[in-house]
């Protein structure tokens, strides 16, 4: 089975019985493709652990352990690849395809105050900035992360270091129940450019928001023109739609939101993104022909982050 109970009491535990009574309909059929999924890979055969593992203060993504234990080193590997990171348990560092301590620096001189705040973590992956949020103290952080196994890192992660307060759900903001008004700041990114119709999930996290809320969102933008790829962008099939950096804009004040500050723009580079031994696929160099241009022959996009309130 599954280690999902503690997650679920924590949700029940932050915002009560009440307001997530929806939630078993939705997640009962997930949990049993969850845990057949689970029990093909071999996954999580330890019921009962003491692994006397600690977190390194003021450095969530690091885990201090004598030695790594075989079922745990199993879980890891066979959980490959590990697009988000890097994490070190132990003497074992997962070196990610994504550097994701480069975004999170870019991302701090924006935060809101965090603690003890409600926050929603759309798109989560493996936890990596729930969990670096979860540093900055806030009430809970609830991960929603729909491919499986991602959202088995983020169980393996959580069974390191249980006393936080991140609870992951395995559903997309479009499954997500809607519970109105319930968060404080919304974490959306690099997911809407994965969504075949992103107004509408915007229009979702705007109703989602309590009032003065706050969305962190960052995601691919065009500088003066939009893309609807005809097949691929940058080899990736899941790519439907890249705005302008003007049309992202309306797009988020037509969907409600008051206020939008365009934080920075930024390219990209091979530090930041690239193929590991953690991660041995195609990555960001496989997708470009030049800097400026994709494989396909469109524009290469630049990510842009915005701080939006409601």
């Amino acid at each position: 089975m599954i280690p999902f109970d503690t997650h679920y009491r924590k949700l029940e535990a932050a915002f009560g019985k009440e307001k997530i009574w929806e939630y078993p309909k939705y997640l009962t059929p997930k949990l049993i493709q969850l845990n057949k999924h689970a029990k093909k890979l071999n996954l999580f055969q330890y019921a009962s652990h003491d692994w006397k593992m600690q977190p390194v203060k003021n450095r969530p993504n690091e885990i201090e352990c004598q030695s790594v234990p075989k079922s745990l080193e199993h879980d890891l590997k066979r959980l490959i690849p590990w697009r988000k990171g890097p994490y070190r348990i132990g003497s074992i560092t997962i070196d990610s395809e994504w550097n994701s301590l480069i975004k999170w620096e870019r991302i701090l001189p924006y935060l809101p105050n965090i603690k003890d705040k409600i926050i929603l973590d759309i798109g989560s992956n493996n936890g990596f900035y729930s969990f670096q949020l979860n540093a900055l103290a806030p009430k809970i952080c609830m991960g929603l992360e729909p491919h499986h196994l991602y959202y088995f890192q983020s169980l393996v992660l959580q069974e390191c270091m249980p006393d936080n307060q991140c609870a992951y759900l395995p559903l997309t903001l479009e499954e997500m129940p809607m519970m109105p008004g319930q968060f404080d700041i919304i974490f959306h990114l690099g997911v809407l450019y994965h969504q075949k119709a992103p107004l509408p999930g915007l229009e979702k996290c705007i109703k989602l928001l309590k009032a003065k809320g706050i969305m962190m969102i960052e995601t691919l933008t065009l500088e003066d023109t939009s893309l609807i790829p005809s097949s691929t962008y940058q080899n990736m099939k899941n790519i439907w739609l890249l705005p302008s950096l003007d049309g992202m804009v309306s797009w988020l004040k037509r969907a409600g939101f008051s206020d939008v500050v365009i934080c920075e723009s930024y390219q990209t580079n091979r530090n930041e993104q690239r193929a590991t031994k953690w991660a041995p696929y195609q990555s960001l160099s496989d997708g470009q022909s030049t800097s400026k241009k994709t494989k396909e022959g469109y524009p290469a996009a630049q990510r842009t982050l915005f701080r939006c309130k409601k």
